[in-house]
This record gives structure tokens, sequence and C-alpha cells, in this order.
């Protein structure tokens, strides 16, 4: 999407988002619908800051009552929430914290493959293929690591992998 239909969508977002927000309480399924497309939507115009923002908030209110959230809304959603911020964390560096918030619906079968056209709904964790670069994202199968690969993943985990390997080594020598 280009620069200019990203911004529109964007203020499209917010305007919905105040709207929900005068017949709904901030923290329901109704804003955080909203607030997650509008994450999204700040994730790919590179507004990392009001991405977070707005993903974390969606969040809360789509997270399981076990980690903290208040569980509303259907778990599909609550995994594809996590993916987002998933998404995030990669695009700010920090693909440890990617993985921790992707493997958060482990335990219970509410994962969801890291490549944002999949087709198929949650799958548990052993149906789901770790990218053997970062060992972050997970997808379902070859297709989808490669429609993410060329689509989003590529630039993040590249410079992620260089990042590792220009670390110095340690030897554990003191």
């Amino acid at each position: 999407m280009r620069s200019g239909r990203l911004d529109e969508s964007i203020a499209l977002h917010l305007q919905a988002l105040d709207l929900k927000l005068r017949a709904y309480p901030k923290l329901s399924i109704q804003t955080a619908i909203t607030s997650n497309a509008l994450g999204k939507t700040y994730l790919r115009a590179g507004r990392l800051e009001e991405a977070q923002e707005s993903l974390l908030k969606a969040l809360k209110a789509r997270k399981d009552q076990t980690h903290g959230g208040l569980g509303l809304g259907p778990r599909l959603d609550a995994a594809a929430t996590r993916e987002n911020v998933a998404a995030l964390r990669e695009a700010q560096g920090d693909f440890e914290g990617a993985s921790e918030m992707r493997l958060k619906g482990a335990a219970n079968g509410e994962m969801l493959c890291g490549n944002y056209n999949c087709p198929k709904s949650m799958l548990p964790r052993d149906k789901l293929k770790t990218c053997q670069a970062c060992t972050s994202v997970l997808y379902c199968d070859r297709e989808c690591q490669a429609a993410d690969w060329r689509s989003r993943h590529k630039p993040l985990c590249k410079a992620h992998t260089a990042t590792i390997s220009a670390r110095p080594q340690t030897t554990g020598d003191a």
C-alpha cells in the first residue's frame, strides 16, 4: 500500500476508534478490533511507537486472563493480535521478544502462521516450523515462509542475523 493510502487508512481507523469510544469502554471487543487494525496499519507505515500503543491496547482486551488480559472476544483475535505484536517486535529489532509473544498461545494451540495472508486458522506449535535464520517467526509451510520472506521478513531477518554474526565471540576464558 502506498504511503498516502496508509495515511488515509490511519485517519479512517482513528475516526472509527473515536466513534467506538463514544459508545463502548476503552477496553472492549469493539475498540480492540479497531485498535488492532490501526496498529497493523501504523506498523506497515513504519510508525512503530504508535503501532505499539495501539496493538498493546488491543492485546490487553484480547489476551487470556491467565496472561493479565480481559479475555474478551474470540481466541483467534487474541492470536492475531499476538502475531501483530510479534511482527512489531521484529521491526523494533527485538527478535527474542517477538518469539516470546508468539509462544504465549502455544499451550492452548492458539498460534498463527507468520505469513499475514496464510489461509489457515490457529495451529498448535508442533504444526509450525521456525525460521532457521532468526528462530523468531513460525510458518505452517514453505509456501507461507516464502511469501512472508518476500513481503516482510527478509530485511528484518537479514539485519538481525548480520548483527548476531558481527558480535564478538566469547570463549568463556577470562
